[in-house]
């Protein structure tokens, strides 16, 4: 019998599968939903992708991931996150702008050409996609896709022999489901889709 693996991603009002699971991988601030799961079916290795800049720039999303039972934590550059923060103390992995990009190209086969091209869909207006590109290039930062998709691409790889379940990614330029200081879902949605 294959290995069943949970995706979870951070959309709201998605639903937590009903069934039993061998590990959940979650994006952001849904860790919290493992909560419920692990009440119901026991405790089950966690892995929490993140982005650094997420974690340290919104309250919210940094209380939701450090109060969840997560045994790796995976981050999304290479901004410090301290163990002391959490209630449980994860393992925690960093992954560099390279590191990221390897990830992905593995996962899609694109060249870095490519993964710049996908960027240039963040925005939607020609002088917005020309600033962001700049923004990337001054940062040396070329993000690719969402932390959702991310960590639904590293649970593949780590897990290639699995049946993925994934419950809350959602890969749309849905405006009614984010507040405006989340406009970078949507923005990121479009790589997403590219």
């Amino acid at each position: 019998m294959r290995k069943k693996i949970l995706v979870l991603g951070s959309k709201p009002n998605s639903q937590l599968p009903d069934m039993k699971f061998h590990k959940i991988y979650s994006s952001n601030g849904s860790a919290e939903k493992t909560s419920n799961y692990f009440k119901k079916y026991g405790e089950i290795e966690h892995n929490c992708i993140i982005g650094a800049e997420h974690y340290h720039g919104n309250i919210e999303v940094n209380r939701k991931v450090s109060s969840s039972k997560i045994d790796n934590l995976i981050v999304r550059g290479t901004i410090k996150i301290s163990k002391d923060d959490f209630i449980y103390s994860p393992r925690i992995i960093y992954f560099n702008n390279y590191q990221q990009f390897q990830i992905q190209s593995k996962f899609f086969n694109i060249s870095y050409f490519t993964f710049i091209l996908g960027e240039l869909d963040y925005e939607i207006r020609f002088i917005s996609k020309i600033k962001h590109l700049f923004k990337c290039i001054k940062k040396k930062k070329f993000f690719g896709v969402s932390t959702g998709f991310f960590s639904l691409i590293y649970a593949y790889l780590n897990n290639p022999d699995a049946d993925i379940i994934v419950s809350g990614i959602g890969m749309k330029e849905d405006m009614s489901q984010y507040d405006n200081k989340n406009h970078g879902f949507i923005n990121r949605a479009r790589v997403d889709n590219f």
